[in-house]
């Protein structure tokens, strides 16, 4: 092969400098050591995916170029009367080698919400933040004001006070039967719980043990898939394989018998 047809076929640069960094990253990891104030919930700010890339990027000879194609933005009205501007950008990234020019472009949607002037910053943060978190596979070790540290007033579209006629609700449907009792047995596709592993810490048990409960005690559909959701979630972010596999299992056979108790399909 000449060495005009081996450059021609070579992989370009970027792709390489694209799987370095994301092999640091995964030694590193971003963990969720930030907490949202209304929810609660622990969360990954971009500055910390900032504070890794950093050092990174240049490292591998990887720049990061961001260009927002498209910009949508409208006034909302709180439940007070105050004003919040909500902002969608849609952004593209061109992920460039050092060594050749080599680019690949992604493009991710942010959105963000402030009563100031802050709307469109987060939007292009939140865009950035999960464009780094999926282009490079960033794992947990684990929203300036990250856009995920508050979660907004909610609001309603300004001027949209007045509502239009509703039409007449249907006739009730005939009453359907009572599902039939599932026969006695493990959940389809689960099995039987599996035993706990000696890995398993006290911290990870009793925070098992709360989703389990939290299954166990939901009283519908909607708040058993969001419970599971939350729950598996959780779950998969356990570093410890087998630990991570315990809770993923017997989580899902929780769920099931859950759904089997309730009648869900």
């Amino acid at each position: 092969m000449t060495e005009e047809a081996a450059e021609a076929t070579a992989t370009p640069a970027v792709y390489e400098a694209i799987a370095k960094v994301s092999h640091d990253l995964a030694e590193k990891g971003v963990g969720k050591d930030r907490k949202n104030q209304q929810q609660g919930f622990q969360y990954r700010g971009v500055d910390d995916v900032y504070q890794v890339l950093a050092h990174l990027l240049p490292k591998h000879g990887l720049v990061i170029l961001p260009r927002v194609v498209k910009r949508d933005w409208h006034e909302r009205e709180t439940g007070s009367g105050k004003a919040m501007f909500a902002v969608v950008c849609e952004v593209e990234f061109d992920l460039v080698a050092v060594e050749d020019g080599s680019k690949h472009t992604v493009r991710f949607i942010g959105e963000g919400m402030d009563m100031a002037d802050k709307a469109t910053n987060k939007a292009m943060a939140i865009a950035y933040k999960y464009m780094a978190f999926q282009v490079f596979c960033i794992p947990l070790e684990g929203v300036l004001d990250d856009p995920d540290a508050v979660t907004p007033e909610q609001t309603k579209v300004k001027g949209a006070d007045k509502q239009p006629e509703k039409p007449a609700p249907p006739a009730a449907a005939p009453a359907k039967a009572a599902p039939a009792t599932p026969k006695p047995g493990p959940a389809k596709g689960t099995g039987a719980p599996m035993p706990m592993p000696d890995s398993v810490t006290d911290e990870v048990k009793a925070k098992y043990e709360e989703w389990k409960k939290a299954l166990t005690d939901a009283q519908a559909a909607d708040a058993l898939r969001e419970g599971f959701a939350k729950a598996y979630a959780w779950a998969s972010e356990l570093q410890d394989a087998r630990a991570r596999a315990w809770c993923l299992m017997n989580l899902t056979v929780t769920k099931d018998e859950r759904k089997k108790k309730l009648g869900i399909a």
